[in-house]
């Protein structure tokens, strides 16, 4: 029995010099692992600042990298020239998707004197993503400045919309937004990384239930052209009507916040366009005046240069200038300027 305790002491005495071998390899393997780590990580961060240095350098929108025009905040707004012309919109409160989708044989409103409606299938086979951008905004009377552009015919019902969905709302599509943008079949568009990243993020997590398609081949009307010729024209009033449900935005309904429309521009057309602009996404114009002395650039005149008047800023592209006083607290006016007018109307 002796012996067996002995050789008991002896083992314990083993174990226990050598837990702080056990120990001492047990920390070196989690340093070695720490660094490991890090490295990994440097390496990744190198790799991405390599690879998008090469896209900045090699893609064709480039200059819109460092810009963003949308705050993920409003609907997000985007003209496609799909076979049916379509807008495409998201909107955040509630969340939904919907594509508003336009007779490819309808003649809209161009804003130039000479040609003043154009057909617009016409401009979409033109592939001017700011020409098919800008006849969409003067048809419906809101704000459209995002386009795509596709290369080849992207059909469009309702099947084809949640395909486009759902392929956008891919777990792989950053890395094609970074990588491959023309994975998209897009030719050209002005929609920024940045934007085409946030939208990402917001519509990943909605379901085929939110997305919705409206054809609003309906609201076509007769009208007559040039020499007594009638063509398919579109009732604009109504359309503004149909996508104003998509673009309010709730926080700024429920606030008693009032705007004036003040036109320099020299065009009633742009007054009109302007007061569209600011009542579709859910702002309450209480007025519209008139200005004697022409304005070369739009202005927001601010009576507390709040969330709304920067809403506006960014609506109209200008500067904010504050007009401080508790007479002006909660009222905002839009100075339309010539730049407003010249945009769009020729």
């Amino acid at each position: 029995m002796r012996d067996f305790f002995a050789g008991q002491d002896k083992l314990n005495t083993k174990k226990m010099t050598d837990y702080p071998a056990t120990r001492s390899s047990w920390k070196k393997h989690q340093v070695q692992k720490k660094w490991r780590d890090l490295l990994a990580a440097f390496i990744v961060i190198v790799l991405i600042f390599a690879v998008l240095s090469g896209f900045i350098k090699s893609l064709s929108f480039k200059k819109y990298l460092d810009k963003s025009g949308w705050d993920g905040k409003g609907s997000f707004v985007l003209a496609l020239s799909t076979s049916q012309p379509s807008v495409f919109i998201y909107q955040k409160d509630p969340k939904r998707m919907i594509f508003l989708t336009v007779n490819d044989n309808f003649y809209l409103p161009s804003g130039q004197i000479n040609k003043p409606i154009v057909k617009i299938s016409s401009v979409v086979e033109e592939k001017d993503g700011i020409k098919f951008a800008k006849i969409l905004t003067l048809s419906f009377g809101a704000k459209i400045e995002n386009y795509v552009i596709y290369k080849d015919k992207q059909n469009i019902n309702e099947k084809e919309a949640q395909k486009m969905f759902k392929n956008f709302a891919s777990p792989l599509t950053p890395f094609l937004i970074l990588a491959r943008p023309k994975s998209f079949n897009v030719q050209e568009t002005n929609i920024t990384r940045l934007d085409a990243l946030r939208l990402w993020w917001q519509v990943k997590g909605l379901s085929i239930n939110q997305l919705n398609l409206v054809d609003l081949s309906s609201y076509g009307e007769e009208i007559v052209f040039g020499d007594s010729q009638k063509v398919l024209g579109v009732d604009e009033v109504s359309l503004n009507r149909v996508i104003a449900k998509y673009l309010e935005t709730p926080e700024i309904m429920r606030k008693n916040f009032k705007v004036t429309i003040r036109n320099a521009s020299g065009s009633s057309s742009a007054a009109k366009l302007a007061t569209d602009f600011v009542t579709s996404v859910g702002f309450d114009v209480v007025r519209v005046e008139s200005q004697g002395d022409r304005r070369e650039s739009s202005v927001i005149l601010s009576g507390d240069g709040g969330k709304d008047s920067v809403y506006l800023s960014k609506l109209f592209n200008c500067d904010i200038v504050s007009q401080a006083g508790e007479e002006n607290a909660g009222l905002a006016t839009v100075v339309v300027g010539a730049d407003f007018a010249r945009k769009y109307f020729e």
